[in-house]
């Protein structure tokens, strides 16, 4: 912000390495020459060297006249344009029926997080899968069973500096195992229902669930009736069921959820 008593119309940027010797960055115009303007400059830092440098500005007005260079505060900050080592070691594992991307963190290197991408087909259509990655290890659990997947890796450390990519490493799972589940049913088991009280119902897979269906009976029927039932393509979802429109007053019900994935 620069002030005058009648119309500013300049700032020149000037930094240095040791707050004495002052080389100049460049300057920019006020845009409506007013007495009072706020004015922002991009500094070029492609010729500066890393480090702590000082940052000051010299204002000038419509008449030319510079405002006082020694009684200017610089503004000291740490420049940093190098960038950090790439991760090493990628590889694929496998756990739960997930593909888990691991890599280790690139040594004496100042990595704040990584980004993650994928390709279908090992071309140069990679996709960005996870923008900010604090840890060492991506989980994929959006993939199709058979198909080959294709990852790549790079850090980015605090001043926003972005590494080399890593190597390419692909994996793929062929069949999946692992039963879905229920995870979690509320009220528990044996609870008691209130008048517009819904149950919870958290259904997981560790690749992705196709279809939910939930049943009920009375406690001393034979019959089972179906309460819900929906296609899903998604690892987790939350059934709601609710007591006015599913079941009647005074008894005791029995719930039976079938997951399919």
């Amino acid at each position: 912000t620069v002030s005058d008593n009648i119309s500013v119309k300049s700032v020149l940027i000037q930094y240095s390495y040791d707050n004495i010797n002052w080389k100049d960055a460049g300057s920019a115009e006020a845009k409506h020459g007013s007495a009072n303007e706020i004015i922002g400059y991009g500094m070029d830092l492609s010729e500066i060297n890393d480090g702590y440098i000082y940052v000051r500005a010299i204002a000038y007005d419509s008449s030319n006249n510079a405002s006082n260079s020694s009684s200017v505060s610089a503004v000291k900050y740490y420049i940093d344009t190098t960038k950090p080592d790439s991760p090493q070691n990628l590889k694929v594992d496998y756990s739960l029926g997930k593909m888990d991307v691991r890599w280790n963190a690139p040594a004496n290197s100042d990595a704040a997080f990584f980004k993650v991408y994928r390709s279908v087909n090992n071309s140069a259509n990679f996709i960005l899968v996870d923008n900010h990655c604090p840890y060492i290890n991506y989980i994929d659990t959006d993939f199709e069973i058979g198909n080959e997947y294709f990852y790549k890796v790079i850090a980015v450390d605090d001043a926003g500096n972005e590494s080399d990519y890593s190597e390419i490493v692909s994996g793929k799972i062929e069949s999946d195992t692992f039963k879905p589940e229920v995870l979690s049913i509320n009220p528990k088991s044996n609870g008691t229902l209130r008048t517009n009280q819904g149950i919870s119902i958290l259904c997981g897979d560790n690749f992705k669930l196709k279809n939910a269906v939930v049943e009920g009976k009375k406690e001393n029927s034979s019959s089972w009736d179906t309460l819900y039932s929906s296609n899903i393509s998604q690892a987790s979802t939350i059934i709601q069921i609710y007591f006015a429109n599913k079941f009647e007053s005074d008894c005791t019900y029995l719930l039976k959820v079938t997951l399919t994935d």
